[in-house]
C-alpha cells in the first residue's frame, strides 16, 4: 500500500506540472523559424508530445530518484551535465538526411523539464545569480560543497548568498535525513506517505518568490529552443531539420490524366512534373512526401506515394 500510495503521488517535485505544461506551451506557440522563404511554427501536435515528455519528466517514478532530473538535492553538476547532453542528442537527432523529428521533441520535453526545474529548485532568484542563466544547456557548472553551509539555522530558511538547492528525501521529504546545515526541498502536498513542510522550493504559486522563477523559465525555455537548438550552425538554415522538429510535413502531389486521348502531350507532362521535382529537390521547398495518383476516366490509381524523389518520377 505505501508504494501504490508512492506511485500516486510521484509529481510532486518540481514546479506543479500543470505549470511546466503552461510554461512550455506558451513558449512553443509563439517560437517561429525562417529558412530561405519560408517560416515554420510548431504544429499543435508537435506541442503536445513536448509537453508530454515534459510531464513524463515527473510521473515517471523512477525519475524522482534521479536528483540531475530536478536540480535537486545541490545536483548541479548532474543537472547541468544532462541539459547539455539533451541539447547534443537533439542536433543529432536532426542530422543527416531523415532527421528524427518524434525523437528530437521527446528529449527536448525532458530538457525543458530540467531547465525549468532550476529555477523551482535552486537559489538562483533570491541571490540573482544570473550568470547561470547562459550556462544551462551550454556548458557544465557546480554549486556549494557539501561542507559549505546553505541553511544553517533552519532547513527551511536560505542562509547563502552561493548556488543550492533543496533535499528531498523519500519517503519522508520532511523528517529524512539531509546533509548537515543543508536546505530541505520541502512538500506542501498532503499525502498519506508524504509529510509535509516548509523549504525553499518556488513550485506552485503559493510558495515565496514563484513568480520570479517562472517568469525566468519561461525566458531560459524560449533562450533554448531558439538559441541553443534552432540558431544552431547545423539546424539555422536546415529546412529540413527545423520541419521534423516543429512537426511540419509536406506532400507535393500529381494527379495525372492517363486516358488514351492523352498520349500526344503525355510525355510533356511527364517533362513538367521532372521540372517541377527537380527544381524542389535539395531546396527548403523540397517536401517530405510525393503523391502520384494516376486518372483514366473514370477509373483512378493505383497511387503512389515516397519519400524519395527518382522513385516518384
Amino acid at each position: 500500500a505505501a508504494t501504490l500510495m508512492l506511485l500516486v503521488a510521484a509529481p510532486l517535485f518540481a514546479f506543479k506540472v500543470p505549470i511546466h505544461l503552461a510554461i512550455t506551451k506558451g513558449v512553443l506557440t509563439t517560437i517561429s523559424k525562417t529558412v530561405g522563404s519560408n517560416t515554420y511554427q510548431f504544429t499543435d501536435k508537435a506541442i503536445e508530445e513536448v509537453m508530454k515528455a515534459n510531464q513524463n519528466t515527473d510521473e515517471c517514478v523512477s525519475c524522482q530518484f534521479h536528483s540531475e532530473y530536478h536540480f535537486d538535492g545541490e545536483n548541479f553538476t548532474g543537472g547541468s551535465q544532462r541539459l547539455v547532453d539533451l541539447k547534443n542528442q537533439i542536433l543529432k537527432d536532426l542530422s543527416g538526411s531523415s532527421p528524427k523529428g518524434a525523437k528530437a521533441r521527446e528529449h527536448l520535453g525532458q530538457a525543458l523539464h530540467t531547465l525549468q526545474d532550476f529555477y523551482a529548485h535552486s537559489s538562483r532568484v533570491e541571490n540573482n545569480l544570473a550568470r547561470f542563466d547562459n550556462d544551462l544547456g551550454v556548458r557544465v557548472f557546480s554549486g556549494l560543497t557539501v561542507a559549505t553551509p546553505a541553511c544553517p539555522g533552519n532547513p527551511a530558511v536560505l542562509g547563502t548568498a552561493g548556488l543550492t538547492s533543496g533535499y528531498f528525501p523519500l519517503p519522508s521529504p520532511c523528517n529524512g535525513s539531509i546533509p548537515a546545515n543543508k536546505c530541505r526541498h520541502g512538500n506542501d502536498e498532503s499525502f498519506v506517505v508524504l509529510d509535509t513542510c516548509d523549504g525553499i522550493n518556488k513550485d506552485s504559486p503559493s510558495r515565496p518568490h514563484f513568480a520570479e522563477a517562472r517568469a525566468l523559465a519561461v525566458t531560459a525555455t524560449t533562450r533554448f529552443v531558439n538559441e541553443l537548438i534552432l540558431n544552431d550552425p547545423s539546424i539555422t538554415d536546415n529546412a529540413k531539420a527545423v520541419k521534423a522538429l516543429m512537426g511540419v510535413s509536406t506532400t507535393l502531389g500529381m494527379v495525372v490524366d492517363t486516358t488514351g486521348s492523352m498520349g500526344s502531350v503525355i510525355s510533356s507532362v511527364k517533362s513538367n512534373i521532372n521540372s517541377i521535382v527537380s527544381g524542389v529537390v535539395g531546396t527548403p521547398d523540397e517536401p517530405d512526401q510525393y503523391l502520384l495518383e494516376p486518372f483514366n476516366d473514370p477509373f483512378f490509381g493505383p497511387s503512389t506515394t515516397t519519400s524519395d524523389a527518382p522513385t516518384f518520377l
